[in-house]
């Protein structure tokens, strides 16, 4: 489950998932445990628990010039299975940014492909980026991915995917990310339903709100879950709090009943809270009583 199983891992164990080579500073309770290193040159963006007790991982390879997605799978006390490089469309730097155990033991991953394209609305070459999903089986090998992009004979328009998880009844994918237009200087909150059989969109929520001189302020949707009440709940960052009724804080959550192929600004609730611009929200999960726990970064007051 996206970002939050950092949680779970840092309580049974630490480790580390970076090109970083050292270990010094670490406390006598943290030498207690374990800490491992895979990959050169990568980052590490997502993790969760697998059935068979160990981990899966997801982040990003740099391999000179090239830019590949990278999938790392190893027992529960870390100890690496094995380690895959998923690459994209020839040319392009893919990045991985979330993962998710599907029904079946193996793996979709959400991230964002990159690719250089004449850019017909500016008149230049520019780097335009899809967002990407890939489906795997338990051992690392693609079974298929697809790239979601919006063309615009208007505006420039990228797409970020950051996270991802199942809907309940485990037949769907569900994704939280942004639309933005470098032309138009707007970030758009941007989730899908996607067919975990056939990878196409059932539904999509374009999430985006106005100040009162009808500008629009951006949105960005970091992680989203399928709560047990049916609806999607998606997290992230905004700065909302330029508006006259919204004062402080950048954290923003949004709960809908339903992705209904609908542009809104009022379907379904939405809230922002927090103590300043840099507020945001990175994952969400829901606990047993049926609330809402959210992780992120705060600019707390003393």
């Amino acid at each position: 489950m996206n970002r939050s199983q950092l949680f779970y891992l840092a309580i049974s164990s630490l480790i580390f998932f970076a090109s970083c080579k050292k270990d010094e500073g670490l406390t006598e309770e943290q030498s207690a445990s374990f800490m491992k290193y895979y990959g050169a040159a990568s980052t590490g963006s997502d993790m969760a628990p697998t059935p068979d007790g160990g981990f899966i991982m997801v982040g990003t390879i740099t391999t000179g010039a090239s830019d590949d997605v990278l999938l790392v799978k190893t027992d529960k006390y870390g100890n690496q299975q094995w380690l895959k490089t998923l690459d994209g469309p020839e040319a392009s730097k893919d990045v991985g940014n979330a993962i998710v155990v599907t029904p079946s033991g193996g793996y979709a991953i959400v991230g964002t492909t990159i690719s250089t394209v004449f850019d017909s609305v500016q008149n230049v070459e520019r780097e335009f980026q899809a967002g990407r999903l890939i489906v795997t089986d338990n051992f690392g090998n693609e079974i298929a991915s697809r790239n979601y992009a919006i063309l615009d004979s208007v505006a420039s328009i990228d797409i970020y995917l950051n996270g991802i998880s199942m809907d309940n009844t485990g037949d769907n994918f569900v994704i939280a990310g942004r639309i933005q237009s470098d032309l138009l200087n707007v970030k758009i909150g941007y989730g899908l339903l996607i067919s975990s059989t056939d990878y196409t969109q059932l539904g999509v929520i374009y999430c985006f709100t106005e100040n009162s001189k009808g500008k629009i302020l951006n949105i960005e949707f970091n992680d989203v879950i399928h709560s047990s009440n049916g609806s999607y709940v998606f997290v992230g960052n905004t700065d909302v709090n330029k508006l006259s009724t919204h004062k402080n804080g950048n954290i923003w959550i949004s709960e809908y009943s339903t992705l209904n192929n609908t542009d809104t600004a009022g379907i379904g609730t939405w809230n922002v809270f927090g103590q300043g611009e840099e507020d945001g929200a990175y994952s969400i999960i829901e606990n047993s009583t049926g609330n809402y726990v959210i992780s992120g970064i705060c600019t707390c007051r003393a």
